[in-house]
C-alpha cells in the first residue's frame, strides 16, 4: 500500500518524526493502533520503521 509522509521534526539522535497517511486508509485501518510497529518498504528494499504513536480518524 502506498502512504504519504511528511517530517515533522528531526531530533539531533537521528530519528524522525513525521505525520503519515495511507492511499486506501481502509486497508491498514485494521492494524493500525498506538503501539504497532510497521516497515517502510520501497519495493521489495527496508528502508525504515516506524513506531505509531497516535491514530487520527479522519474518515
Amino acid at each position: 500500500m502506498s502512504i504519504l509522509v511528511e517530517q515533522l521534526e528531526e531530533p539531533a539522535d537521528g530519528s524522525r518524526t513525521c505525520k503519515i497517511d495511507f492511499l486506501v486508509r481502509d486497508l491498514v485501518r485494521p492494524s493500525l493502533h498506538p503501539g504497532s510497529r510497521l516497515l517502510v518498504l520501497e519495493g521489495a528494499r527496508i528502508v525504515g520503521d516506524m513506531d505509531v504513536w497516535v491514530v487520527h480518524d479522519d474518515s
